[in-house]
């Protein structure tokens, strides 16, 4: 009985290792045989494999200028407020009207106006001429189908002449 018993055990230990080899030679990997007895109760599972890290890091995307170039001002955005930006190329004085600052020559393009004030460049100490880069955000006004920006309202809002504006030195800014 002994023999047989033991011939029993032989038998079935050859078919867990047949079992195992098999299993090796179909999936490609070694794999354990299972545990018995005391092993069995304190088997653990194998760490899931770590996730390799990307390869590249992404790059952030490209964030876009909230400003827009003055010949992009149209009539269509009146009473909103917008960033614009532009070369002043004139600008007209009258005592009785007020300043006009101009970024075109054409008739009927967008403009900058005020009644009241004379725009300072807070860099220089010296009126905005031709050829200063200025960006002005405030609401678009509308005046013979032409949009303009009314700085009068913008200052008298804020109350402070440099709120809402900044001048650039470098005239690339504005192209």
């Amino acid at each position: 009985m002994k023999h047989k018993m033991s011939g029993v055990i032989a038998a079935v230990a050859m078919l867990i290792v047949a079992s195992v080899a098999c299993q090796a030679a179909t999936t490609g990997e070694p794999t354990a045989a299972p545990p018995t007895g005391a092993a069995a109760a304190t088997a653990t599972l194998a760490a899931a494999p770590t996730p390799e890290p990307p390869t590249s890091i992404p790059e952030p995307s490209p964030t876009t200028d909230p400003c827009i170039k003055w010949d992009q001002v149209t009539t269509d955005m009146k009473g909103e407020t917008v960033c614009m930006r532009g070369t002043i190329t004139k600008f007209d004085q009258s005592r009785q009207v007020g300043t006009r600052y101009s970024f075109s020559d054409k008739s009927g393009t967008f403009f900058l106006f005020s009644a009241k004030y004379e725009i300072t460049n807070p860099n220089t100490g010296k009126t905005i001429a031709p050829g200063t880069c200025v960006e002005v955000t405030a609401p678009i006004d509308v005046q013979a189908d032409t949009p303009f920006i009314n700085l009068d309202k913008l200052i008298e809002y804020t109350g402070d002449e440099e709120q809402g504006f900044l001048f650039y030195e470098d005239t690339s800014a504005c192209e």
